[in-house]
């Protein structure tokens, strides 16, 4: 007799839980796709998320737990756009730990809800706005929330407090204002809290020495007042403090520099504190970095600053510090930056600076420093910057200086050296920047200085005699040479006539053999004749050479240009208009009188770029007029005169000190950029301080390269002078986004008011510009908050990944509501 086969028959609650199971697998799905509807994807970041037979925790960007149940969602770097999907904080996704959704463009407001579970919450570097809503104290096992980077305004709200889990706080790069609230205090779990670059303001609250378990303290950039509150030394397990760009005032607590003992990274610079230095700093066995500078701080550098066994950088200048430099410095530590310029200090250099082997750059200018240059300087082959001018230094250049292969820039002007520097055996492979003007050097000038690179020598104010060496004219990086007031003679290479700066007055019958070289007299036996000058921003006239050209000019009557050929020459006008306003018999007549360009050298000529180039018109651009070339020679771009100075000579001299001119510079050269980059025509922007040109009118003005402009400065990644972000080093291509982070620096220029060689003070957890200071004579800026937001903007566009920067849009945006906010403030006052 056969059996009756059995039937399984599954329990009430396993069918229960697995009906469950499937209702939330297939809840959960229905949400992802109904977020994927409600954004924009510009670059298909969400392709693959489509309904089929693969379950949703196979997409992209999305991971799930034993139960494929959503427990991550990440969709960082995505480029995409819209409102934050309200579903994601739904309980369609119970068991959702961690949501990434930074760096894309994400605008509007944080949506409400609540996601219990949650641990980790990332909306950082997007456009987000408004408040931080209340409701996000609800998300009570939050161990990491960032906000940083979006546009978020008023107060931190105290709901926030309450996340007692909370182990990383970062609300930086917002417009937050109002206080830190004391009930901080209560997050005894925090161990990173980041809150830089805002508009905080008010002290530091006492009750942020309660943070026991902190490790990573930064407020950087606020507008917080009174003193560094003496509870700080509580936080023993601190590894990095940044209080810099606030309004501190004060002595430092001794106790920082007792108790501190991890401390890794200090800066309390760019504040008003005052008093002496803390002398007894022996406990900071870990201390690499100490930052100081910018402060009203008095006394002498500390003894126990040299017996730090890991100090790396030390930089304490711009303060009123006196004394002698502590005769042991260098001496332990892995010194590799050592910056106390603009003091009081006196006395000698010490011979130990360099005794870690690892010294990079030695800034001691603007003080009182008397005596010789260390020999021991002259054995330190890790040097590359070396700053040691006015001050009161003595003797000969020590042996051994002149033959360092990695300095770039030397500067010991405005000392009392003296001896030859043609007795000196010059090896500078790598220098850019030399400058011994205003000193008692005698003698002649070196055949070479040890490499091609060199872009500015200054060795005016000397007693220098004969003459100066031809291979000078093989420098062929050289932009500024300035050898005046000195005892010169003979005759100046007529390579030297493309120098975009070049003074050679006050010498004994210096004299050209050709062209119109500084001025000066023909030398006898010579004929004077006009050469075409290729410097890159220097007025010329090219009278003679269009006279020419004019002899046998043809006319392309259907072309987009105007052609004229003489010999092995090719003049191509692009503006008709412009061309047939010229009285050509008049110019003839004129002769060597009167046509003025900005002239670019090009290592090749793509007419068809130059065309599309020619049509770019801009009010903060300067036009392109023509191109002239020839097939055997060179080609050089011809732009329109502008009648002015460049923004660089304008922030040198004086005289531009209203805050109302700088940012019409600033939004100036935002717009251009914008509208240059809407057309994606591969063409860059080229920015620096000497590239923006300021009209009659004090109108900004920027000269926009060709592909092959001739780099004479060697920086630009798109031609000569503009400034390098950090991608280009790393030989990648340049980029609109490098455009981007050269404005940045513009900006700091701007607000600072000092050039972008002088930055020297590199923070290595911030994207911050050295040198962020704001210009003290700024006019018209009392309360200073709209230049902070100016430099809370630079600091966004110089990230060092490029993705991190805004576009040149987003910043116009960014400048005009910082204008609009500035503007309402005045009035409100």
């Amino acid at each position: 007799m056969s059996k009756t086969p059995s039937k399984t028959v599954l329990p009430p609650l396993l069918i229960l839980l697995l009906f469950q199971f499937s209702y939330a697998n297939e809840a959960e799905t229905e949400a992802l796709l109904s977020l994927k509807a409600s954004i924009t994807d510009p670059l298909g970041f969400l392709s693959n998320w489509v309904p089929s037979s693969s379950t949703h925790c196979d997409w992209h960007g999305i991971e799930c737990d034993d139960s494929s149940r959503t427990s991550k969602i990440d969709l960082s770097n995505g480029n995409l756009c819209g409102y934050i999907p309200i579903e994601v904080f739904s309980p369609s996704f119970p068991s959702l730990r961690h949501l990434n959704l930074s760096n894309n463009n994400f605008s509007g407001p944080i949506p409400a809800g609540s996601v219990g579970g949650l641990r980790i919450l990332d909306l950082s570097n997007n456009a987000l706005s408004g408040e931080i809503p209340n409701h996000i104290g609800s998300f009570k096992n939050l161990r990491s929330l960032d906000l940083g980077g979006n546009l978020f305004r008023g107060s931190i709200p105290i709901e926030l407090t309450s996340l007692e889990s909370l182990e990383e706080l970062t609300l930086a790069s917002n417009r937050l204002t109002g206080p830190i609230p004391t009930s901080i205090g209560g997050l005894k779990s925090l161990k990173w809290v980041y809150l830089g670059y805002n508009a905080l303001s008010g002290g530091i609250p006492s009750e942020i020495g309660n943070l026991t378990s902190l490790t990573h303290l930064d407020l950087v950039y606020n507008s917080l007042s009174g003193g560094i509150p003496p509870s700080v030394a509580n936080l023993e397990a601190l590894n990095h403090v940044f209080l810099f760009g606030n309004r501190l005032s004060g002595r430092i607590p001794p106790g920082v520099f007792r108790r501190l003992r991890n401390l890794v990274s200090l800066d309390l610079s760019d504040n008003q504190l005052s008093g002496p230095i803390p002398n007894n700093l022996t406990g900071l066995g870990n201390l690499e970095i100490l930052h100081l500078f910018g402060n009203r701080l008095v006394g002498a550098v500390p003894e126990s600053v040299a017996s730090l066994p890991r100090l790396r950088v030390l930089q304490l200048w711009s303060n009123s510090i006196s004394g002698r430099i502590p005769s042991r410095l260098g001496q332990r530590g892995r010194l590799e930056l050592i910056d106390l310029s603009t003091n009081n200090l006196t006395g000698a250099i010490p011979e130990s600076l360099c005794d870690s082997g690892v010294l990079s750059k030695l800034i001691l200018f603007s003080n009182s420093l008397n005596g010789p240059i260390p020999r021991q300087l002259g054995q330190c082959a890790s040097l590359r910057r070396v700053r040691l001018e006015q001050n009161r230094l003595s003797g000969e250049l020590p042996p051994g200086l002149t033959e360092l292969r990695r300095v770039y820039y030397l500067d010991v002007s405005d000392n009392r050296l003296s001896g030859r520097i043609d007795g000196l055996q010059w090896l500078m492979r790598a220098l850019r920047t030399l400058n011994f003007a205003r000193n008692w050097f005698s003698g002649g000038l070196p055949e070479s200085f040890g490499g091609k690179n060199l872009e500015a020598l200054d060795g005016s104010g000397n007693s220098l005699s004969g003459t100066i060496p031809g291979r000078f004219g093989l420098l062929s990086h050289l932009v500024r040479l300035n050898l005046s007031q000195n005892s010169l003679s003979g005759p100046v290479p007529e390579q030297l006539g493309r120098l975009k700066s070049l003074d050679l007055s006050q010498n004994a019958g210096l004299c050209r053999r050709s062209g119109n070289t500084g001025g000066l007299p023909p030398c006898p036996g010579f004929k004077s004749r006009r050469i075409l000058v290729s410097a890159i921003v220097a007025v010329v006239s090219l009278s003679v050479l269009v006279v020419l050209l004019f002899v046998g000019w043809r006319r392309r009557r259907r072309s987009p240009m105007i052609e004229y050929k003489a010999g092995d020459w090719e003049l191509r006008v692009f503006d008709r208009r412009a061309m047939e306003a010229i009285d050509v018999d008049a110019m003839v007549r004129a002769g060597s009188g009167g046509l003025s360009f900005f002239v670019r050298e090009l290592s090749e000529f793509d007419e068809s770029k130059a065309l599309e180039l020619a049509r770019f018109h801009h009010r903060n651009a300067v036009d392109l007029i023509g191109v002239c070339s020839s097939h055997e020679k060179a080609s050089y771009a011809l732009y329109a005169f502008i009648e002015g100075r460049s923004l660089r000579s304008a922030l040198n001299g004086g005289g531009f000190r209203d805050w109302a001119k700088r940012r019409c510079v600033a939004m100036g050269m935002a717009q251009v950029l914008e509208r240059l980059h809407q057309r994606r025509n591969g063409f860059y922007g080229c920015v620096s301080s000497e590239n923006v040109y300021l009209d009659g009118q004090g109108e900004p003005r920027l000269r926009v390269d060709l592909p092959g402009a001739v780099k004479y400065g060697g920086k630009g990644g798109g031609g000569d002078g503009g400034y390098l972000p950090p991608e280009i080093k790393d030989n990648k291509g340049y980029t609109e986004k490098s455009d981007v982070y050269a404005f940045g620096v513009l900006l700091v220029e701007l607000v600072t008011g000092r050039h972008s060689d002088d930055v020297e003070n590199h923070h290595p957890h911030h994207n911050r510009q050295p040198g962020d200071r704001i210009d003290p004579t700024l006019k018209g800026c009392e309360s200073c908050d709209e230049v902070s937001e100016v430099l809370d903007l630079a600091g966004r566009c110089t990230a060092v990944d490029p993705s991190d920067r805004p576009s040149m849009g987003q910043v116009v945006k960014a400048l005009k509501g910082i204008e609009k906010r500035g503007m309402k403030m005045l009035l409100s006052v």
